[in-house]
């Protein structure tokens, strides 16, 4: 068998890294402009309800195009390289146009909400086709290699919610180290910065995958198993005659049932608790500059903790497997009730009991952590539970079940 290539500096798992904060950046620079669209949309009928349009917007239309990727299309659809390069033009697309309409008021009103609607429609389809394409191509390279898509999406999770508590700190305190202007009243700046970063930051990946295509590393791994290995494996692992090679999505589906059930169970509970129970979690400090920046802390935590979940998994990729990740899974359901036992809002028949604000930040923290720890690991290792041939089905799959459970969740 070849050696296969050394990944010099790490590069290509940098490059897949900033693949994974690409991804996410469609929808957080949308919601992370809400200002600018609330100056924007002032007087429409949609002022105060644009964002739930947005959210509805983007969701339904990703989860509509994997749904009918995995029922109806998936032999019809190009190889992941495609995908991921044609998806990453159109984001690039609507970003600049986004950009430039920041600069154009002249279009106000409801014709600004429908091209915005059209905008978040289009990114909402392409992000579906790049994120399902770098789990089908990362899923016949080694394991580490998802885990840095896996991180990157957190990272750009994490800088979001971090942004979020600077800018709420500064407003509180608009003279800290003389950034006055930074917490202006002009929205249309920021968002300006915003989609220019988003388009910089996508125009970035765009050439760096197209470097790493072109690598000893890509080209050895996105080589197609050769027939021989493919009949052995098929005959070993399905007892199906040499020779047979079938697709077939739910058989890919049954073998890899706990890594899915895993990761469907991770996601519905962490967005039980996040972020609608632990914004209902108040502080009991009599600080009050803390009291109003709790919530935004509670952000940061959250998507902290996430973070390093997932940071974990690539150190040990092997921590818990299948039905050890099922159970842990199924443990973290006992984060509902102890977050119940902290001080919440407008409680009024809830016993306080963890009355201290380190309880909830510690078991936000610990909840968090524990789904990266999950999510990631699931993510890593259902691949390399099936033959070669089956692993980019296994990884557009185990896509799918995550993006079914973060649509169902409460």
């Amino acid at each position: 068998m070849t050696r296969a290539p050394a990944d010099r500096c790490h590069a290509g798992y940098l490059v897949l890294f900033l693949m994974g904060v690409a991804a996410l950046l469609p929808w957080n620079v949308f919601i992370t402009a809400d200002g600018y669209f609330g100056q924007r949309l002032a007087g429409t009928p949609v002022a105060t309800s644009f964002l739930t349009y947005f959210s509805m917007a983007f969701n339904l239309t990703a989860l509509g195009v994997l749904t009918l990727n995995t029922v109806c299309f998936r032999s019809y659809l190009p190889r992941p390289s495609v995908k991921i390069t044609v998806a990453l033009v159109g984001i690039a697309l609507v970003v600049f146009l986004s950009t430039v309409l920041v600069k154009t008021p002249s279009i106000q009103g409801m014709v600004f909400f429908n091209m915005t609607m059209t905008s978040i429609v289009v990114a909402s389809i392409c992000a579906a086709y790049l994120q399902e394409g770098l789990f089908e191509l990362t899923a016949t390279f080694p394991e580490r290699y998802t885990q840095a898509i896996m991180t990157g999406q957190s990272l750009a999770g994490f800088l979001v919610a971090l942004s979020a508590f600077c800018i709420a700190y500064l407003h509180l305190n608009p003279t800290t180290l003389q950034m006055r202007w930074y917490v202006g009243d002009d929205a249309t700046d920021s968002a300006f910065s915003y989609f220019l970063t988003a388009f910089v930051t996508i125009a970035l990946a765009m050439l760096a995958f197209a470097a790493f295509l072109k690598s000893p590393l890509a080209r050895f791994y996105m080589a197609p198993p050769s027939n021989d290995v493919i009949a052995s494996l098929e005959s070993l692992l399905e007892d199906a005659p040499k020779g047979k090679v079938t697709l077939n999505p739910a058989k890919v589906l049954w073998r890899v049932r706990s890594y899915a059930m895993s990761v469907v169970l991770a996601f519905f509970l962490s967005l039980a608790v996040f972020p609608v129970l632990t914004s209902a979690v108040v502080s009991s400090s009599s600080n009050k500059t803390f009291r109003s920046l709790f919530t935004p802390l509670t952000f940061v935590l959250f998507n902290a903790g996430d973070l390093v979940g997932r940071i974990v998994a690539g150190v040990a990729p092997h921590l818990l497997l299948g039905r050890g990740l099922v159970v842990l899974s199924l443990l973290r359901i006992g984060f509902l009730p102890l977050l119940g036992l902290c001080r919440l809002q407008a409680a009024t028949t809830t016993r306080v009991v963890l009355d201290h604000d380190a309880y909830p930040l510690v078991l936000i923290f610990l909840c968090a952590f524990s789904n990266g720890l999950v999510v990631s690991l699931a993510m890593m290792q259902s691949a390399h539970s099936v033959a070669p041939h089956q692993r980019a089905l296994t990884g557009a799959l185990m896509f799918f079940a995550s993006r079914l459970a973060s649509r169902s969740a409460p």
